[in-house]
């Protein structure tokens, strides 16, 4: 931990070094000025002008840097270690190669729909048959279908069908491919997944709420388990003033440590507003 406290306080210090001696040499030739600006991170005020800003370490830096040139041209610099924190993102500094990596950790881009090919764990015998209620990540709760009107307003809304009645038969040796997708909140209030289980062993469902800036901020709900023949819901309620950043969950369906025989599984996958 000593390690990485030092690290970032370094880090830190290499960015606002660098930062000041950019500002000092655009000085030379036109005028500088701090803390001019207001900031937001998608629509949300994040920073106001006249502010500077404390960083997780609490270091104290300048919220932004204005430059205007000898003709009146302007331009804005923010510091990429005050952004990273703002969009919730890893950062990482080289010192050898004076080399700062935003988002690091990320290998993908994003996009509405993401497939990649999942691992699952095997699942713990007190895996429960029920999610656990209420249970929050980034812009979603997951909530109990038998609380809300699973009639869909169909009339106003044409339902958004990521997954229809996708029928997933793998062996052995593979795995469920893992989808991730990126909700849009105007497209509907709820995001309904729907397992069953058409093999003769057990299945277990997984919902991940992911950063698409930083993989290492994931927060899983909770897993369920999926009996043989048996269908499981999970309906997830979407905030209505969600912004992007907090709109990526990965659906997926591991199973059992015994993997002598192949898994069939039929999944469907939707967003829709209900009535």
């Amino acid at each position: 931990m000593k390690k990485r406290i030092v690290s970032i306080l370094a880090g830190t210090l290499a960015l606002m070094l660098l930062l000041t001696a950019v500002a000092g040499a655009l000085a030379k030739g036109g005028k500088v000025a701090y803390n001019q600006v207001n900031l937001s991170v998608f629509s949300e005020p994040k920073v106001t002008a006249g502010q500077t800003y404390r960083l997780a370490n609490g270091l104290e830096i300048p919220s932004s840097i204005n430059y205007t040139n000898e003709a009146g041209g302007d331009t804005t610099y923010v510091p990429i270690r005050m952004l990273a924190e703002l969009m919730d993102a890893n950062l990482t500094w080289n010192q050898e190669t004076k080399t700062a990596d935003f988002a690091a950790l990320q290998s993908v881009t994003p996009s509405d729909v993401i497939i990649s090919v999942g691992t699952g764990d095997p699942p713990a015998d007190d895996i429960p048959e029920r999610p656990s209620y209420g249970q929050r990540a980034g812009a979603f709760e997951e909530i109990d279908p038998s609380t809300v009107s699973m009639q869909e307003d169909e009339e106003q809304h044409v339902p958004m069908n990521y997954m229809r009645n996708t029928r997933v038969q793998y062996s052995y040796d593979s795995s469920f491919p893992v989808y991730t997708m990126n909700v849009h909140p105007i497209h509907g209030d709820y995001i309904i997944y729907t397992v069953t289980n058409n093999g003769q062993k057990r299945q277990y469902t997984t919902v991940l709420h992911q950063n698409p800036l930083d993989a290492a901020q994931a927060e899983p709900f909770s897993k369920v388990l999926v009996k043989p023949g048996e269908t499981l819901v999970r309906v997830f309620r979407v905030d209505k003033d969600a912004n992007s950043m907090d709109c990526y969950l990965a659906f997926g369906v591991g199973e059992d440590y015994d993997r002598t025989s192949g898994s069939d599984v039929t999944v469907s996958l939707k967003q829709c507003f209900m009535e």
